[in-house]
């Protein structure tokens, strides 16, 4: 195999393993190699929006109609009903006696109003406009007050500490987890929780974003640029104290806190 061949292969792999900014590292570092002229396109067409602040606004636009269909209203009288790791969140944070709570990437804000609801104080954080817009609309019809704020997640910061943050598949569109995992853990009070969930392996049972044809288009489509598993969730954690660590329909649930 001839270095312009195995460049394309290897490239074909990290990608389908949801793996494209390595692919841009690996295309980056050969850009003297010709012929490859489709794949720098594609590849960089997956993760510009790391690069740049407004491909990352416009790569999260997801489109109002959409929200009722992915997440109906009904979800925030009772998250657990949709998806397991809403159940997993809600069980957890009511036994945890938490009072407050911080949802990133909290989309139409199913868990920011549940836990309103339950009397918590509570905010939820998005950057796609369509999503913050309904979540408001949600809280209004159902008279609670979280507070809902645009905002890129790696970048918001409370003016108040809390008792419990969730950012549910989240972690997988990360350019640096670690920061991620630190910049969460410092939100907290002590004694108080993180709670993620993030692919275990590859989207798709390991078939990875090509596969399901989610190559980034600029159109609100946004891929995932890593890949975890238990052992580098376990590596991103050291230092912490990890209560939860398991997998359930495709997806890595965890939690942890700072060690007292």
């Amino acid at each position: 195999m001839d270095l312009l061949q195995a460049i394309k292969t290897i490239r074909q792999e990290l990608v389908t393993k949801d793996e494209p900014l390595k692919a841009w590292k690996i295309l980056e570092y050969f850009k003297d190699v010709k012929g490859l002229d489709e794949e720098r396109k594609n590849t960089y067409g997956m993760v510009r929006h790391c690069f740049s602040e407004e491909e990352l606004i416009k790569s999260c636009d997801i489109p109002a109609d959409d929200c009722e269909l992915i997440e109906p209203a009904m979800i925030a009288l009772n998250p657990s009903q949709r998806y397991s790791r809403y159940g997993w969140v809600v069980d957890s944070i009511l036994e945890q006696k938490a009072k407050s709570m911080i949802d990133l990437g909290c989309y139409v804000g199913s868990l920011p109003l549940y836990f309103a609801k339950c009397g918590l104080k509570t905010t939820g954080v998005d950057l796609t406009q369509a999503t913050i817009k309904v979540a408001i609309q949600r809280a209004t019809e159902l008279n609670v007050k979280p507070l809902f704020v645009l905002q890129d997640v790696t970048k918001f910061k409370p003016k108040e500490k809390v008792d419990a943050v969730t950012a549910l598949e989240i972690l997988e569109h990360i350019v640096k987890p670690q920061e991620f995992i630190h910049h969460i853990a410092d939100m907290l009070n002590p004694g108080g929780w993180a709670y993620i969930s993030t692919p275990d392996g590859p989207y798709g049972n390991g078939e990875g974003n090509i596969k399901q044809g989610w190559e980034w288009d600029g159109k609100g489509v946004r891929p995932h640029i890593r890949v975890f598993v238990k052992e580098t969730i376990r590596q991103l954690l050291k230092g912490y104290e990890i209560g939860e660590l398991f997998s359930k329909d495709g997806l890595l649930n965890f939690k942890y806190r700072r060690l007292k």
